[in-house]
């Protein structure tokens, strides 16, 4: 199982859906509100959704999932929970190591 969260201006939960049922991927898609931090310090909300896939492995994330999401959706990067192989971090570390844009050497492997 992997759960996914994602927030951005132009991430509508009914999207996500649409997106994910035309990629015949199964998903529970649940909407959030996030409070993100900017460059400059200051904090805004922004619309997302927490996105829980029963039955994907990482192959099917990364190369189909994962890259229709990010375009779709304009995303940089997800937060992301994978049961297996029991991995919790930035998506793009997931699936790719250190290809995070926002790490940096001396960091954990999450997004900021």
């Amino acid at each position: 199982m992997i759960e996914l969260s994602i927030s951005g201006a132009n991430v509508f939960p009914q999207a996500v859906a649409d997106l994910l049922c035309s990629l015949s991927v199964e998903a529970s898609i649940f909407p959030t509100i996030n409070v993100v931090k900017s460059s400059d310090g200051s904090f805004s909300q922004e619309q997302g959704a927490c996105i829980v896939f029963p039955d994907c492995d990482r192959t099917t994330f990364a190369s189909k999932v994962w890259p229709a999401l990010r375009e779709a959706f304009s995303l940089q990067c997800g937060y992301m929970d994978a049961s297996t192989p029991g991995y919790r971090g930035c998506t793009e570390n997931f699936i790719r190591e250190s290809a995070c844009p926002h790490r940096k050497s001396s960091e954990p492997p999450e997004c900021k």
